[in-house]
Parts: C-alpha cells; structure tokens; sequence
C-alpha cells in the first residue's frame, strides 16, 4: 500500500485542502482514485467527525471512499509545519493519507493505520522521516511498514 511515488519531501503548502488536493490529484494520476473531488470531501467529512491529528507534528487523513480504486497510503513532509484543524492547536508536518476502497470489505487499513501509529511513538523513527534527504530513504523507511503486515496481506 505504501507506493515509492507517493513519497513527497518538502513540499511547500500551507493547508490542510491543498495537501488533500495534492495528494488527491497524485493518486488520480497513478490510478489509485477515479473522482478527485468525491475523495477529497470524503475525507474531509471524515476529518468533521474527529480530527486526524494525532500529536508530534503528525496527522493520518484517511477515509473509505468510492472514488478510491485500490488502497493506498501517501507520505507527506511540508517544508514548514501547518494548522491542520481548527478544533485544535496542533501544527503538522508529517502526513499519512490512508484511502481504501469502500466495498472492500477488508480490515487492511485499520493494520496499516495501527502499524503506522506504532512506528510513529517512537522518536527515532520520527526524526528519521523528518531528516530524509530525499524520497527514496523516506520510502526505505516506510516500508518497513509494509513489510511489518506482509507481503501477503497486500
């Protein structure tokens, strides 16, 4: 789920709307969503219910959308931390975005959203994501992960 092109490092964007829209409109590229603008408001709704930032600079967007074709997770460093929600003070700049497919009827994302979590209490795999020099070593990484649930849960 975790995809080598959906590694972005020091991007500069400074809203939470234009990170979903550029991961959004990534994902639409590489086949993973087939509505741009149904994926995003999903997600969005979901972040109305409970903001997904979760402490330490880190939020995890993620939702079950029909606009989804097969899941996927986007890693996400901003150059510059940004307000993520307003029903809080928390200021990101690590982002996971989790999209599944809703009919999938499979538990995948909530391994990999409990994988990710684990990783992200620990401080040293933290400051590793934040000094990445570039996406390849951020997505070394992160597969980890993905190797963590295994290959054939995939």
């Amino acid at each position: 789920m975790i995809d080598k092109q959906l590694v972005f490092i020091d991007l500069e964007l400074n809203s939470r709307e234009m990170v979903l829209d550029y991961i959004a409109e990534k994902t639409m590229n590489l086949g993973y969503v087939d509505n741009k603008t149904l994926f995003i408001s999903e997600t969005m709704k979901r972040e109305e219910m409970l903001p997904t930032s979760i402490g330490y600079g880190i939020a995890i967007p993620h939702c079950r959308s029909l606009a989804v074709i097969k899941p996927f997770i986007a890693f996400l460093r901003l150059k510059n931390d940004l307000h993520w929600d307003e029903k809080n003070d928390e200021r990101v700049n690590l982002i996971f975005l989790i999209g599944t497919p809703e009919e999938s009827g499979s538990n995948l994302h909530l391994k990999y959203l409990s994988n990710i979590s684990r990783k992200l209490m620990h401080e040293e795999f933290r400051e590793k994501l934040r000094l990445s020099k570039d996406s390849e070593v951020a997505f070394n990484l992160l597969n980890q992960i993905n190797e963590s649930i295994g290959k054939t849960e995939i």
